[in-house]
């Protein structure tokens, strides 16, 4: 009977030194884990992202029109002659 609670106590030493030894690795795995998955949706977003500058890129190569529609609007540009008005609101 001594021997079988000795030998509980001993198994029962030797998982908590274990488990003690790799909870820090165990919870290091867990959190290198999330921060992949989080690099992973981050280079999807950006992947998406390539994309849509690629097809920018492709139309203002090939439509003209789409190139001056570019300019007037985010540069603010104006052909020769025309005014510009602007409104307070």
């Amino acid at each position: 009977m001594k021997k079988q609670i000795i030998r509980t106590i001993i198994f029962i030493v030797i998982v908590s030194v274990t488990l003690y030894c790799f909870a820090k690795e165990i919870s290091q795995f867990y959190a290198l884990s999330d921060q992949n998955k989080r690099v992973i949706l981050e280079a999807k977003k950006l992947e998406k992202a390539n994309q849509q500058l690629k097809k920018k890129i492709e139309l203002m190569n090939k439509d003209s029109e789409y190139v001056e529609r570019v300019v007037r609007k985010e540069l603010g540009m104006i052909k020769k002659g025309e005014k510009v008005y602007r409104f307070r609101e």
